[in-house]
């Protein structure tokens, strides 16, 4: 059964007898046209459905308050019509012009002709209309294919952005692969990425039974409260601890938070790293999977970096080698002697570092375990892997630590240590580092003259101007009290 819809034609014509002839013409092409002999009955007629083709009779053109060109279907212009008229009639044509239509069939000329004429132009219309109504469906099909490619190439551009922008954050941090420690890293990475707002973390402390935030120089970086655990983290941050930490995190930084967890050699995290964008579309597409995957292998990288003290047998020297070196240095080589010197003209020179200051604060902290194993091992470890000098050191007691380098390197070296020594975080060796951080404990750093009777004397004036400064000046009247040794209750 065929979809397409047969035409219809309507004829208002007043004539009966030229109404009939019409129609025969219509009939010949098998179409059997509604003839109306009134604007009204055609008018509602005309409405109920739409013919393919109308020819209207001038004369009936208005009716009573009726007129054609009110017919809401030739307003629309949606209507073909054309008009029928003769010579009698032409003057009422020219109400008809404003009317869009098909052209004038004239009663004084052949009708068929006429009429097949008008047909012809109708017909060419609606094949007009016909293909520029395929073109539309066409053109919103291919639309639809350009918008869906445009969408998709919009994905394409934020994905790209993003992929750049993760990039560019991993080239930032590789590129401060040779900074002291991680947290110097961490602080000038994100300082130099515009879109973190800000960031913290919390590390296990050495004993594993709290969370610390370290204490890091950046206008970026948030300082969080110490978190107790309540049992110790062998294993490193369980995953109670996390959601602990991540809780003090949001309340303290705020929405559009994301947190790292960084492994090291325990098989769960050791460092959470908290960041806050500026942009919550950041939050929400950058691939952070990839940066916590990176920044964790920079984590491990510092952490073998660090390490322990490498050939400390061959570097260390005990009390006795190193005045036996200074002699050597100072008096000349005797049998037995490694090196070749020349007594006064040695290539050496001495560099020592005090930690009375360190050494008074744990005194005075008795109740506060100080972890004086992994912060020496740290702070010569840390100190040569990041500044790659040659030395060599010595230990007297836990006050002065003294190292033998080349006499041509000594003033970088000596500017290299105190720069080392002033950042170095030495409260992070305290099991309470909160207590401590408000006491400077930076140590002081000298350089002494390459003899033993020289070093001697300095170690003896250091030990007493110490203690000079621990004794109170008496005011008149007061007795001089004995300072207690720390094990005194």
């Amino acid at each position: 059964m065929s979809d397409v819809k047969s035409p219809s034609v309507a004829l208002l014509i007043k004539d009966i007898k030229v109404a009939k002839e019409v129609s025969n013409i219509f009939r010949a092409m098998d179409v059997l046209p509604y003839i109306y002999n009134d604007l009204k009955s055609f008018w509602f007629g005309t409405i109920e459905e739409l013919p393919s083709f109308c020819l209207v009779d001038v004369q009936l053109f208005t009716e009573g308050d009726l007129s054609l060109a009110q017919h809401p279907q030739i307003k629309a212009q949606a209507m073909p019509v054309a008009l029928y008229y003769s010579n009698a009639t032409a003057p009422l044509a020219y109400t008809s012009f404003e009317v869009l239509n098909f052209g004038l069939v004239s009663a004084e000329l052949p009708l068929s002709g006429q009429i097949k004429a008008v047909l012809k132009r109708v017909n060419k219309l609606n094949q007009l209309e016909s293909e520029l109504r395929e073109s539309e469906v066409k053109a919103s099909g291919l639309q639809h294919q350009i918008d869906r490619v445009v969408r998709g190439t919009e994905k394409l551009k934020e994905a790209d952005y993003y992929l750049q922008l993760l990039k560019r954050s991993l080239q930032t941090f590789d590129a401060l692969r040779d900074q002291e420690d991680f947290y110097q890293a961490v602080q000038q990475g994100f300082q130099q990425l515009g879109f973190v707002e800000s960031f913290s973390l919390y590390e296990l402390s050495f004993n594993a039974q709290k969370l610390i935030s370290p204490q890091i120089v950046s206008h970026k970086f948030k300082e969080l409260p110490s978190l107790w655990l309540g049992q110790t983290g062998y294993q490193g941050i369980e995953f109670y601890a996390q959601n602990m930490a991540s809780q003090v995190a949001i309340d303290m930084l705020g929405a559009n938070l994301m947190s790292l967890l960084l492994k090291g050699k325990r098989s769960k995290p050791e460092v959470i790293l908290f960041v806050k964008t500026e942009d919550e579309e950041v939050l929400n597409n950058l691939d952070w999977s990839v940066l916590e995957y990176y920044l964790t292998g920079l984590y491990s990288h510092f952490e073998l970096k660090k390490g322990n003290v490498q050939n400390s047998d061959k570097r260390q020297l005990t009390n006795w080698e190193f005045y036996s070196f200074l002699d050597s240095c100072f008096l000349g080589k005797v049998a037995g002697d490694a090196a070749e010197i020349q007594a006064g003209d040695s290539p050496f020179s001495l560099v020592n570092i005090n930690f009375s200051d360190l050494n008074d604060a744990i005194e005075n902290a008795p109740l506060i375990r100080f972890y004086w194993t992994k912060f020496i091992e740290d702070f010569i470890g840390r100190f040569e892997a990041s500044k790659h000098h040659k030395f060599k050191f010595s230990q007297f007691s836990t006050e002065n630590l003294v190292f033998i380098v080349d006499r041509d390197n000594v003033d970088t070296f000596f500017n290299d240590l105190k720069s080392f020594a002033l950042r170095f975080p030495i409260w992070r060796y305290f099991e309470e580092p909160e207590v401590i951080l408000a006491k400077n404990l930076k140590p002081d750093i000298q350089m002494v003259p390459l003899s033993t009777q020289a070093y001697r004397s300095f170690i003896k004036q250091k030990t007493v101007s110490i203690a000079a400064a621990a004794v109170p000046v008496p005011n008149k009247g007061t007795s001089i009290r004995p300072r207690l040794n720390s094990l005194t209750n």
